[in-house]
């Protein structure tokens, strides 16, 4: 349905044409169907990005040799879903400059634990995640990652946090209420992290410049909590992951006569 449409999934995508026809749409649906306006119920002081829309690269995928997204979410290929999601920042735009799929993988759990936590990770432990990446960084992580599910399990396994950073932005910098001179001192604090968040000595992460060969650290990812997908400019080594919400695929039911009413129609042509 995406290719009919001529919705993108190349160079551009989120300022293609029928993208943003589509990120318009949705900003009038948040208005004018569930009556979200600002300055009555809409926040959005820092933390809410305008609606956009992207196309997940199924053809790349299938040259990586990795399921796509709907299909990791029970669509047959060449079903029509569409995936909503909710994002509070863009996150940081990476361009790995190695080779190595493991190393590779390191920067992904290093954003992911350093600088891709939501508010700071001040609040809930773990946080839904969007990752996106182009083909030739997908083609780099699938020699050491030959499955979604094998690099998803890497990151968990490397994006742990120290325990007193988590702590730390818990403590000082928790929307939920202040801790700071309350009944509990911030070390008591850290200790009550690490036995409720499953806190564990692990091997010290490859970017941090320590002596110490293990840290107190605490999982900032769960398994199934992820969207992976596979998009973007195929000339480019992009990824970048985006922390916020939660997501949920559904499925589109398209009218007996769909590709005749296509045929009837004039769209741009997807790259």
């Amino acid at each position: 349905m995406a290719r009919q449409l001529g919705i993108s999934c190349g160079q551009g995508e989120i300022n293609a044409q029928a993208n943003v026809a589509l990120s318009r749409f949705l900003s009038q649906v948040l208005m004018n169907l569930a009556g979200y306006y600002v300055g009555q119920n809409r926040m959005g002081t820092f933390g809410y990005l305008q609606p956009w829309c992207l196309v997940e690269d199924e053809e790349a995928c299938r040259r990586v040799g990795w399921k796509t997204w709907s299909e990791r979410e029970g669509m047959e290929q060449g079903e029509s879903c569409v995936t909503l999601a909710s994002a509070l920042m863009w996150g940081n735009n990476m361009a790995p400059s190695t080779m190595d799929a493991e190393r590779v993988m390191q920067l992904m759990a290093w954003d992911i634990a350093e600088r891709g936590q939501f508010a700071l990770g001040s609040g809930k432990q773990f946080t839904n995640r969007v990752v996106l990446m182009t083909e030739p960084v997908a083609d780099i992580l699938k020699n050491s990652y030959p499955t979604l599910d094998s690099l998803e399990d890497a990151l968990i396994a490397n994006s742990r946090r120290p325990a007193y950073e988590r702590a730390f932005a818990n403590y000082y910098a928790n929307a939920g209420g202040r801790k700071d001179g309350g009944k509990h001192s911030f070390r008591q604090y850290l200790g009550h992290i690490v036995r409720s968040e499953g806190g564990e000595k692990t091997s010290t992460p490859p970017w941090r410049d320590t002596d110490a060969e293990t840290l107190a650290t605490v999982a900032t990812m769960q398994k199934g909590s992820t969207a992976f997908l596979v998009t973007g400019d195929v000339s480019r080594n992009k990824v970048q992951t985006m922390p916020g919400g939660g997501f949920s695929t559904v499925r589109i039911e398209l009218p007996a006569d769909w590709d005749a009413l296509m045929e009837a129609c004039t769209f741009p042509t997807s790259p």
